[in-house]
């Protein structure tokens, strides 16, 4: 009988024992894991953040040997004033005096803006002026018609500026007859943007 009872299952045997808790040990690093990947992802989406709104590079003397062939006067006038150029009107039109070198200057700089706007700062300001025997709604006419052929050249229209056209008085140096008065100018000038990084 003694051996019955001994074969008798002790009631502190039948309690089920509590799950086994992770070891602290386990439990920090697990915690230490999950904190370390969410500051990754959270430095990831800042880094391509900040890179895609970081200013772009100004224009340097290497960009204006590229666009001219020659080497600047001066590096530090370039991010105001990189290269200016003029076209010819007939005067109080909108037409071009030389349309070929008008269509050769506008393509040589939708050429450029296209192959360097992506890493540098690329704006192309354009001014129209009028004088005697022209007006300012030909002025005007020259600067939509010139934002337009640089669009069609490539050059995205939040990179034109147009300045408002501007009367020049020259009539005590020149006769309303002259033949200076026979074409209008209007110029094209390149820049970069006052944010971008030197």
């Amino acid at each position: 009988m003694q051996n019955w009872f001994n074969n008798i299952p002790s009631p502190e045997s039948h309690q089920e024992q509590p799950p086994e808790m992770p070891h602290k040990h386990a439990l920090k690093k697990r915690i230490v894991i999950t904190a370390c990947v969410v500051i990754a992802l959270t430095l990831s989406v800042l880094a391509v953040f900040l890179m895609r709104n970081a200013p772009l590079a100004c224009l340097s003397s290497n960009d204006y040997k590229s666009f001219t062939g020659h080497t600047p006067d001066k590096q530090s006038s370039l991010k105001d004033n990189f290269y200016t150029t003029s076209l010819a009107f007939n005067n109080a039109t909108s037409a071009y005096h030389t349309p070929d070198e008008a269509a050769k200057t506008i393509k040589k700089i939708g050429r450029f803006y296209q192959q360097y706007s992506d890493k540098r700062s690329v704006v192309i300001t354009i001014t129209s002026d009028y004088t005697l025997n022209d007006t300012k709604s030909a002025a005007d006419a020259r600067t939509r018609l010139l934002r337009q052929a640089l669009q069609d050249s490539g050059v995205k229209a939040n990179a034109i500026k147009t300045q408002s056209s501007t009367y020049i008085d020259s009539s005590e140096e020149i006769e309303a007859s002259s033949p200076e008065l026979t074409t209008a100018i209007t110029y094209l000038s390149i820049s970069s943007d006052s944010s971008c990084a030197e």
